[in-house]
């Protein structure tokens, strides 16, 4: 049987459409057994609180470029 990362590797070699399918389905794998009513729900309810504490200024928008350069930073200091 083929190790995680050896899985990785190869499908890292996939078109895009490809790899998205396979992290679909992989997904969705994930999601059998739940209620998916509950688990729409879920996003819904944490979609509006994210919301809500935008709108209240407890919260502000950070670009993905410099979150990416944070976590970065932060990987490397380990």
């Amino acid at each position: 049987m083929l190790r995680a990362k050896e899985i990785l590797d190869a499908a890292l070699e996939l078109e895009p459409h490809e790899r998205e399918q396979i992290a679909d389905d992989l997904w969705g794998s994930l999601e059998e057994g739940y209620d998916r009513a509950s688990i729409d729900k879920a996003w819904d309810d944490e979609l509006a609180r994210r919301a809500k504490e935008l709108d209240e200024g407890r919260v502000e928008l950070v670009e993905w470029d410099d979150m990416k350069a944070k976590i970065a930073k932060r990987l490397g200091e380990r």
